[in-house]
């Protein structure tokens, strides 16, 4: 404490050691050369079988420039407000994409190759275990 009060009436000079203080300069001052601002991209994403992810995709095509935290609060708020009406547009396009999923087929040479892993996997293991 008693410290504290001898430094209001010694000048700065004496009791800091006549150090200066450094500036810091943020990282977002600095000068970009010969480089074009970005522009961030608006795009929304495929649609899904769930109707708000739907509201979101098309939500964060008209707020562009905010960050994802705020776009999802701000998308769930107006979400909830939204009528039943308005909801129906988005419930119809999640139901036509439960539709198109079955439609969809997986390549048969993916499920050989996972097969053929698991086996090798399993021979390796059950040699390792048996007593020799």
């Amino acid at each position: 404490m008693g410290l504290g009060f001898k430094c209001r009436h010694i000048p700065p000079s004496v009791y800091c050691g006549g150090k200066k203080r450094r500036r810091r300069r943020s990282k977002r001052r600095r000068s970009r050369c010969g480089r074009s601002r970005r522009r961030k991209s608006c795009r929304g994403g495929r649609k899904t079988n769930n109707p708000f992810l739907n509201y979101l995709r098309v939500f964060r095509k008209k707020h562009c420039g905010w960050p994802q935290c705020r776009i999802a609060i701000e998308g769930a708020k107006c979400w909830c407000k939204m009528s039943g009406r308005d909801r129906k547009k988005y419930y119809n396009q999640a139901c036509s994409m439960l539709k198109k999923r079955g439609r969809r087929r997986r390549r048969r040479s993916c499920r050989r190759r996972r097969r053929s892993c698991r086996r090798r996997r399993r021979r390796r293991r059950s040699c390792n275990t048996c007593p020799k």
